[in-house]
């Protein structure tokens, strides 16, 4: 069944963009995966929910919807195309009273029913081109841009200069319009799938930004404060006193940028670190640490 992207966002036809913004960080918030763990139907709705807003909130993709439906958001859809598909299967020799020729009543052409529906006439399109293209993880993150190099059917190279957004993900299509194929209708398009690099301590999760922030066990006991890097370089967090690894810090507005929302949030992940190194001195230390504990630590260990 088709899906009506309106009634998900659960606004009307006519909303503007604000309106349509407003009513996507609502159901955002309330679908979102961090706030209703191991829940599918949830995880399902806010899948609905962003797919809906990516066509809603871009105006060019919003257009296509109104007019063509869903169609109008497949990839290679020809606008020229659509109203003449609608006849596909009609027999208009039939109807015109043209059953054994090419003419219909009073002398009409056939032929002259492509001009009409703006299909017959038109020049054949070049064809679209696909490719990949590799960034780094931090490339993919600020934004930057790459040349890539296209032959054309005669063997000559030519390079095709692409901007790649800031925030953009790993799988991500990137459409360069006219750079494909010449055609007498017009080039066809490049279609780049974007190939994001990994990072050792970073990681992107929609627009958060997730960090591996190793800390000593003195600072896990204390607190302390610690830096940490971002885009816009380094930022001060505070460790709770009695943090354990895998506690999880928000550092609002220093993830990752987006056109749409902004930029979202910074989630620090601490990891208390052991010296590496060992001698008398520290052993005897964290012989002072062990007689601190207050019972087995693993004592609620269990698969009951």
């Amino acid at each position: 069944m088709a899906k009506n992207y309106y009634e998900v966002l659960g606004v009307a036809r006519d909303a503007g963009a604000a309106d349509i913004k407003k009513a996507f960080r609502k159901l955002a918030k309330k679908f979102h995966p961090d706030h209703n763990p191991d829940d599918s139907k949830a995880e399902e709705r806010f899948k609905q929910i962003s797919q809906a807003y990516d066509v809603l909130g871009d105006e060019e993709k919003r257009k296509l919807y109104d007019q063509y439906g869903e169609d109008g958001l497949r990839e290679g859809f020809d606008p020229r195309r659509h109203g003449a598909e609608a006849f596909a299967g009609f027999d208009f020799s039939e109807i015109f009273g043209g059953r054994g020729g090419r003419r219909g009543p009073r002398g009409v052409r056939m032929e002259d029913f492509g001009d009409f529906f703006g299909q017959q006439r038109a020049a054949p399109r070049g064809r679209d081109v696909s490719g990949t293209v590799e960034v780094g993880f931090v490339e993919a993150l600020r934004g930057c841009e790459r040349e890539v190099s296209m032959t054309d059917p005669s063997g000559n190279v030519r390079g095709v200069k692409v901007k790649i957004p800031a925030g953009v993900s790993d799988g991500a299509k990137i459409r360069v319009r006219g750079q494909g194929q010449p055609g007498a209708g017009g080039a066809g398009d490049l279609m780049l799938e974007v190939k994001v690099g990994k990072h050792p301590s970073f990681w992107v999760e929609g627009t958060q930004l997730h960090v591996k922030v190793p800390i000593t066990p003195l600072e896990a006991y204390r607190g302390a404060k610690v830096g940490v890097p971002t885009l816009e370089g380094e930022v001060r967090v505070g460790v709770p006193a009695g943090s354990q690894t895998g506690r999880k810090l928000r550092v609002r507005g220093k993830g990752v940028a987006s056109a749409k929302d902004g930029a979202g949030d910074l989630i620090v992940h601490l990891e208390v670190r052991m010296p590496e190194t060992q001698s008398e001195a520290l052993e005897a230390a964290l012989e002072t640490v062990e007689a601190a504990f207050d019972g087995d630590v693993r004592g609620g260990l269990s698969l009951e």
